[in-house]
């Protein structure tokens, strides 16, 4: 099995390459993170870090049950950058460490990070994002780049998916990704 994990900003088209790449694949995990619960910060803190060893522990029985490709839309990464913005935690204390600790499937296991221009993601806001500013784009991408080159997963792409002020084609950016699945880029 396959394990992807797709993060980015909002509006980055993580929901629509999930949703086009699955079509290439017979049985598909999909797992979708959202902001996580609790009064204080630390609660958030504390709910962030059970749930993705929860999530960590389904790989192996994802795997048990010949899925073909288990998809994390947005990831214990993620929390790194909305950690820092939003909840003013300090999640390099264990982000990084659960790769670590939960002893991933290196080999099997690939990340994909989608950026775009900040003027664009911020003009494709849709009132339920994060952030909308320019200058909030601008550091939750940074942040994303930051902790992209610190995970140990070994197998990563960062793909832009705008040019010219119009998000790329579907096509295009989906079979870029299935290529990189099958280690021919």
């Amino acid at each position: 099995m396959k394990h992807l994990i797709i993060e980015g900003c909002d509006r980055s088209g993580k929901d629509t390459l999930i949703r086009n790449i699955s079509k290439s694949f017979s049985n598909v995990a999909i797992r979708h993170f959202r902001t996580p619960k609790g009064e204080s910060n630390s609660e958030k803190k504390d709910y962030q870090i059970l749930s993705f060893e929860v999530e960590y522990s389904l790989l192996s029985e994802f795997e048990d049950m010949m899925f073909d490709l288990c998809v994390w839309n947005r990831s214990h990464l993620g929390e790194f950058v909305y950690g820092n913005l939003y909840r003013k935690t300090n999640p390099e204390e264990w982000v990084l460490q659960q790769e670590q600790a939960n002893k991933l499937e290196l080999n099997n296991s690939y990340l994909i990070l989608l950026t775009g221009s900040p003027e664009f993601l911020s003009g494709k806001d849709d009132g339920e994002s994060f952030s909308s500013t320019v200058q909030s784009r601008i550091s939750e991408q940074e942040l994303f780049r930051d902790v992209f080159k610190k995970s140990i997963i070994p197998n990563k792409l960062e793909i832009q998916i705008d040019k010219n002020g119009d998000y790329l084609l579907e096509d295009f950016i989906s079979d870029k990704v299935l290529r990189f699945l099958k280690n021919e880029l």
